[in-house]
């Protein structure tokens, strides 16, 4: 809620449905959980239905499919019919039909990182939200124009990055506008 909150106080004028990206590379049915899923999906469903334009499912693993014919019964039909799965090589012609090509490309290498194992450091619970140290890595904080707008110390158009970058910035907090949802 916190990053789709975030996403409607910033949003351009006119944008009104976004697409959003699940990369389920590495992903296992130890991390699975339906509960979690379905709860995502009625949230989704009744208080943003029309914020949806898309979902893109990349490189599920096969229970994932499974276990989605049964999720997809008990969330709307509308938020439903707008979720894709893409696996292997229809990955990057799909992100680069979808997506602005600076952003497509900073995916595409999330991807690919996202596929380590060991995952490296930056990709993992306790790095994500760190600038690399050297100034040619990719930033898995976002793309270029996104670490330099929104990642400058600054609130910049009330937009808050993920909590964790917020304090490993030091942003102050305290000037940045509230938003609220218009759905209920």
């Amino acid at each position: 809620v916190y990053q789709i909150e975030n996403s409607m106080a910033t949003a351009p004028v006119g944008v009104e449905t976004w697409v959003w990206v699940g990369d389920y590379s590495g992903f296992g049915m130890a991390a699975a959980s339906p509960a979690l899923a379905a709860a995502c999906g009625q949230v989704v469903g009744k208080h943003y239905p029309e914020r949806l334009g898309v979902y893109l499912a990349l490189n599920p693993p096969l229970p994932f499919k499974w276990g989605w014919n049964m999720l997809k019964r008990v969330i709307d039909p509308v938020t439903a019919s707008k979720v894709r799965f893409i696996d292997g090589e229809d990955v990057d012609d799909t992100l680069d039909l979808f997506l602005p090509q600076e952003l497509a490309d900073w995916l595409k290498a999330e991807i690919e990182l996202n596929k380590l194992r060991p995952l490296p450091a930056t990709q993992g619970p306790n790095g994500y939200w760190k600038k690399p140290v050297d100034p040619n890595a990719h930033d898995p904080r976002g793309c270029p124009s996104y670490c330099a707008k929104y990642l400058s110390g600054d609130v910049v158009d009330g937009h808050l990055p993920h909590p964790n970058i917020v304090a490993d910035l030091q942003i102050d907090c305290k000037h940045a506008p509230t938003t609220t949802s218009h759905h209920s």
